[in-house]
């Protein structure tokens, strides 16, 4: 598989894998961080896009280190298609939100200040992962009736 690596900041860095030949994952490096009071998130950029074959989807997923924060990505595990031609970012928003951190509106003070410190990773860090799936292409067909199996339609529930 073929990527094309578009460099968008200087200092971005080519996803790599920890143990080469051995990972499943390549790791991502953040470029860029801020936080986005909208959204209640912190927005990393990872200074790159990329051109791959529609055959491949790119899935970015937390690293094994997230467990130590207390942040998540809100669309874990999502995919970068092949057709995106933007900057690849990734999004972190912490367990609790940030105003129930900061309740007194102090935060408005020093905002930098509070975004460094409440930031899950640092600029420059290793902040998640991506791993290639193949895409297989789905033909959809209408039928009246499906097989019936013993599982049925309650998804093994137990329903009253």
């Amino acid at each position: 598989m073929n990527i094309k690596f578009k460099k968008l900041n200087e200092n971005a860095i080519i996803p790599f894998q920890k143990h080469e030949g051995e990972d499943a994952c390549y790791d991502l490096i953040a470029t860029s961080c801020k936080y986005n009071p909208k959204y209640d998130r912190f927005e990393y950029g990872l200074g790159f896009a990329t051109e791959f074959t529609p055959d491949w989807e790119a899935e970015i997923r937390p690293r094994s280190t997230n467990t130590k924060k207390d942040v998540y990505i809100p669309n874990a595990p999502c995919t970068i298609d092949s057709n995106y031609r933007g900057e690849w970012f990734i999004m972190f928003k912490h367990r609790v939100p940030f105003d129930m951190l900061f309740p007194t509106g102090d935060r408005d003070l020093n905002i930098l200040e509070m975004e460094n410190e409440l930031a899950p990773y640092k600029v420059g860090e290793a902040i998640a992962q991506v791993k290639f799936n193949r895409v297989e292409q789905a033909n959809w067909i209408v039928v009246d009736e499906l097989t019936d199996t013993s599982r049925g339609a309650d998804g093994g529930l137990v329903r009253k």
